[in-house]
């Protein structure tokens, strides 16, 4: 168990993308972004964590509202 822990920490540390997983139940909120997004984006992964609003905070105002909408079809 402890190898397997080892070996996905790394495989995300070593990873070009962001990985994170997301409730999907409302309110939808990040619950693991790896450290990959500080390089990318700047941000820590603990901005994301718990911020209902924080991805859409962050999108441009004139694609937030389409973004709006992507995030409700997921609930539906």
């Amino acid at each position: 168990l402890r190898a397997g822990r080892e070996r996905l920490n790394y495989l995300i540390e070593v990873s070009p993308a962001i990985i994170y997983t997301m409730r999907t139940e409302k309110p939808v909120t990040a619950t693991f972004v790896s450290n990959k997004v500080r390089e990318v984006f700047g941000y820590a992964p603990d901005d994301f964590l718990g911020a209902t609003e924080f991805w859409i905070d962050h999108v441009h105002p004139e694609d937030q509202e389409e973004a709006r909408h992507f995030i409700e079809l997921i609930h539906e």
